[in-house]
C-alpha cells in the first residue's frame, strides 16, 4: 500500500489496482464474481467509508497539529492550505483522508480557488464553501472542489461533546496527467456523538463515483447510499480520539443500496463488522485501521447472497476477499 496522501486520489478500482489485482475467485452463485464492477466498487467505496470514519474520530487534528504540519512541510501542504482558509480542522482532516488537495491562499495555484468560511454562533457553527480549481504542483493532478461542507458542534462551541458534518453538493474531479478523470460526489450527514461511552457515529449520505478515460469515454459510474450507525470505544479513555475499537453490530447492520449508473442495476446490501475493526490514529497508511473485520453481504434479485470481506492484518497491511476469492494485497 502507499501512504495516505498517494492512494487517497485514486478511488474507484484506481485503489485495487493500485495494490494489486482482484482474483476471479468463486462467484458463489448469482451473477457477480470478484472480477465484477459492482464488487470492486464496493470495495473502493468500503475503503472510503472507512476513511471519513477515521477523519471522524481522529482526535490528533487540531489547530496546533495543523501549525506544526504546516511548518514541517515548508509551508506548502495541505495543512498549510487550510490555514491559509481558516478551516476548521475538521474539515482538514474530511478533506485529507478523502484525497483531495487544496492550494495555499495567495499563491499562484489558488488563482480559480475560493474558499469561504462562515462562522455562527448557532448550528452549524462553521459553513465551508468550495468553488476550487487549481493545479497541485506536487503531483501536477488538476482538482476541482465544489460544494459546501456544515459542521455543527454539539455543545456550540468545541468538539467536546461531538459534532455533525454535514456534505452538501460536494463534488470533486481530479483530473490525471494523461486527461483521465475521477469524480466523487458527496451528500450527507457524519455524526459523532461523545457525550458518553462508547462514542456513537452515525452516518446517512450517498457516495457517487465516476471514471473516464483520457479520451473522455466513460469507464465507471455508480452510487451508493449508505446508513449505518457504529460504537467506538476508546483504547485509553485519557486520550479517546487516539485509538479504539469501532464496531457495527451484526444484528443491527448497516444499509447500502448500491446503483450500477451504467445499467441502471441497483443490488440491496448489508455490512457490519466481524466482530470488531481497530482504528489507531498512529497509523499513517490507509485506511489506519490495523485489525479486524468488515463484511459486506450482497443479496442478489433472485435471492443469493455473496459476501466481500475486508480484514486487517497491521497497519497498511489488509486483505479483500469475495466469496472465497482472496484479493491479495502487497506493499
Amino acid at each position: 500500500m502507499k501512504g495516505i496522501f498517494k492512494l487517497a486520489g485514486l478511488g474507484l478500482v484506481g485503489v485495487l489496482a493500485a495494490c494489486g489485482s482482484l482474483s476471479t475467485g468463486a462467484t458463489g452463485g448469482g451473477d457477480l464474481s470478484a472480477n465484477s464492477a459492482e464488487v470492486q466498487a464496493t470495495a473502493s467505496a468500503a475503503l472510503d467509508d472507512l476513511n471519513t470514519t477515521g477523519a471522524m474520530l481522529d482526535g490528533s487534528v487540531s489547530s496546533s497539529s495543523l501549525q506544526a504540519g504546516a511548518s514541517a512541510q515548508g509551508g506548502s501542504g495541505l495543512e498549510a492550505a487550510a490555514l491559509s482558509w481558516n478551516l476548521p480542522p475538521r474539515v482538514y482532516a474530511l478533506l485529507r483522508d478523502l484525497g483531495l488537495w487544496i492550494p495555499v491562499r495567495g499563491t499562484q495555484a489558488a488563482a480559480n480557488c475560493t474558499i469561504t468560511v462562515s462562522a455562527s454562533s448557532s448550528a452549524p457553527q462553521y459553513l465551508v464553501n468550495f468553488t476550487c480549481s487549481g493545479t497541485n504542483p506536487a503531483d501536477t493532478r488538476s482538482y476541482s472542489t465544489q460544494g459546501e461542507i456544515d459542521l455543527s458542534l454539539q455543545n456550540g462551541k468545541d468538539e467536546a461533546a461531538g459534532y455533525t458534518a454535514e456534505f452538501k453538493g460536494f463534488d470533486a474531479l481530479v483530473t490525471f496527467a494523461d486527461q483521465s478523470r475521477l469524480e466523487r460526489k458527496l451528500d450527507g450527514q457524519f455524526s459523532l456523538d461523545k457525550s458518553g461511552l462508547p462514542w456513537k457515529l452515525s452516518k446517512d449520505y450517498t457516495y457517487s463515483v465516476s471514471k473516464k478515460d483520457s479520451s473522455g469515454s466513460l469507464l465507471w459510474s455508480g452510487q451508493n447510499v449508505f446508513s449505518v450507525s457504529k460504537t467506538y470505544q476508546p483504547d485509553n479513555l485519557s486520550a479517546p480520539g487516539l485509538a479504539g475499537t469501532v464496531t457495527i453490530a451484526q444484528s443491527t447492520p448497516g444499509s447500502d443500496v448500491f446503483t450500477n449508473l451504467v445499467t441502471n442495476k441497483t443490488r440491496s446490501l448489508s455490512f457490519y463488522t466481524n466482530p470488531t475493526i481497530h482504528w489507531n490514529s498512529a497509523c499513517t497508511l490507509r485506511p489506519r485501521f490495523d485489525a479486524g473485520e468488515k463484511d459486506y453481504l450482497f443479496t442478489s434479485a433472485s435471492g443469493v447472497q455473496t459476501t466481500l470481506s475486508l480484514q486487517f492484518n497491521g497497519c497498511g497491511n489488509f486483505t479483500l476477499s469475495y466469496n472465497g476469492g482472496v484479493v491479495p494485497i502487497s506493499n
